[in-house]
C-alpha cells in the first residue's frame, strides 16, 4: 500500500482498542477502554492524527 487511507490506519489501532460507551441524559459519551500505547502515540503524532479520532462525543 502505497499511501494507506484513514481507514486503513484506524484499523491497525482498531486491533485491540476498546470504546466505552456511556449514555447520560441522552447523550452519548464514548472513552478509550484502556489508554493507547507510547508506540501508537508516537505514531499518531508523526501522521498528525488527534486521539480523539477514537472517541468523540455527541
Amino acid at each position: 500500500m502505497k499511501q494507506p487511507s484513514l481507514v486503513a490506519i484506524l484499523g491497525v489501532f482498531n486491533t485491540g482498542l476498546g470504546v466505552k460507551v456511556i449514555t447520560f441524559e441522552g447523550k452519548k459519551y464514548r472513552s478509550l477502554a484502556r489508554p493507547i500505547s507510547e508506540s501508537h502515540k508516537k505514531l499518531l503524532k508523526y501522521l498528525g492524527i488527534s486521539e480523539r479520532v477514537f472517541y468523540w462525543n455527541e
